[in-house]
């Protein structure tokens, strides 16, 4: 065990040079996912429903969300475990399956995701009481900035509250979760290294991501699988920089270096 903090930088870096490294693995991993992604997302793009279909809007918000994640679980608990546990280790298990761990895995991560819905709801309350104490202009649901900027607040309100937290999902993975107090106590060194590395790698990615969205407009058949593959990518990256932080707070068998 060890009573290190871990580096930003380090943690971004390896989890890069993890995706390049065994990325035809990822890709085997998070191919059923993957698939699911692009159809759904072009059914939803093509498809022409008749009517004000209030219900289309419902299916096309939920349906890639509720199958995306649950068929993300086995790519992500694998991942986790290859860089925690190492490719050698007997337990890694690098194929797509439904295990024990995966569902252990869901009730951390529906937990995390739960803690997070809370997180949103406090933010709109704040807003609120600002309208109507303070006056404060409150946007409308369809404008710009609920659509593009109250997401991207949420997730980083989230991160920068949750971080220590985030680390239960590589436990959960590698089967070391049995001792949740214990891991808490060594993972609140992480929080900010973990809540700065992920915003190193979600930065970029946001920007480049509505780039090809907007110069793909209109060509939903590429713009699908091309912001697919980007939105994979960093899922990989995002997942290595949690369990590299797993590994450097003591949380595999034997302590694994993450070098700069």
């Amino acid at each position: 065990m060890t009573d290190a903090t871990p580096s930003i930088a380090a943690l971004v870096g390896a989890a890069v040079r993890d995706l390049v490294r065994d990325g035809a693995t990822f890709a085997r991993l998070a191919a059923v996912p993957f698939a699911w992604t692009v159809a759904t997302g072009l059914f939803f793009e093509l498809y022409e429903p008749v009517g004000t279909a209030g219900w289309f809007r419902l299916l096309r918000l939920v349906v890639p969300l509720a199958g995306g994640t649950i068929l993300l679980i086995p790519t992500a608990t694998a991942w986790h475990r290859l860089v925690v546990l190492g490719r050698d280790h007997p337990d890694v298990n690098l194929s797509y399956a439904f295990r024990a761990a995966d569902w252990r895995y869901f009730v951390r991560g529906l937990a995390l995701f739960v803690a997070m819905i809370g997180i949103q709801l406090m933010v709109f309350v704040a807003l609120g009481v600002a309208y109507f104490a303070f006056g404060v202009t409150m946007p409308s649901e369809e404008s710009v900035e609920v659509r593009s900027i109250a997401p991207v607040l949420g997730i980083v309100l989230s991160l920068a509250a949750l971080a220590p937290r985030f680390l239960v999902l590589p436990a959960a993975a590698a089967g070391r979760d049995q001792e949740p107090a214990a891991l808490m106590a060594r993972a609140r060194r992480a929080h900010w290294p973990v809540f700065a590395a992920q915003m190193a790698v979600f930065a970029p990615w946001a920007v480049v991501a509505a780039g090809v969205g907007n110069a793909l407009n209109g060509r939903p058949v590429i713009a699908t699988p091309v912001l697919a593959l980007l939105q994979f990518a960093i899922i990989a990256v995002s997942l290595g920089v949690l369990s590299h932080a797993f590994v450097a707070i003591g949380g595999a068998d034997e302590p694994r270096t993450v070098r700069t």
